[in-house]
């Protein structure tokens, strides 16, 4: 390995979070090698980091700042949103909840075919009747 150019090297198309990704520091002036685990890496992000394609996030995700943009967001649980400012948009999971609310936090609201429904404290779920006018 060590006569091989890193273009030579064998593609690793299932990394693990400990693996390690080679760093030059400090490129332009006295650069040297350091190490990060991709755990390390992606649990520390630069702010304004683009990514392009599909983020899949299997755990808690927090997106905060002002200018959180998604082209297409896809939930399958539970979304809770507290404030959205872009165009007065407000996201509103589609689910219904049992009558106090397990897995939602207070002021949390969500709607179904037949009702809206709205936290209001512990344990206590109210709910209001949809029609079509």
């Amino acid at each position: 390995m060590a006569d091989e150019k890193i273009s030579q090297l064998q593609s690793y198309t299932s990394p693990q979070s400990e693996d390690l990704l080679l760093i030059i520091a400090n490129p332009n002036q006295s650069p040297f090698g350091k190490n990060i685990t991709l755990k390390a890496l992606f649990g520390n992000l630069p702010s304004n980091t683009s990514i392009d394609g599909t983020l899949e996030v299997t755990g808690n995700a927090t997106f905060s700042g002002t200018n959180n943009t998604f082209q297409s967001l896809n939930i399958t649980d539970t979304l809770q949103v507290y404030r959205v400012n872009a165009s007065n948009a407000l996201i509103v999971p589609f689910m219904t909840p049992d009558n106090v609310g397990t897995g939602m936090a207070v002021g949390q609201i969500c709607i179904d075919a037949n009702y809206f429904y709205a936290k209001t404290a512990n344990n206590v779920v109210k709910r209001g009747t949809l029609s079509t006018f």
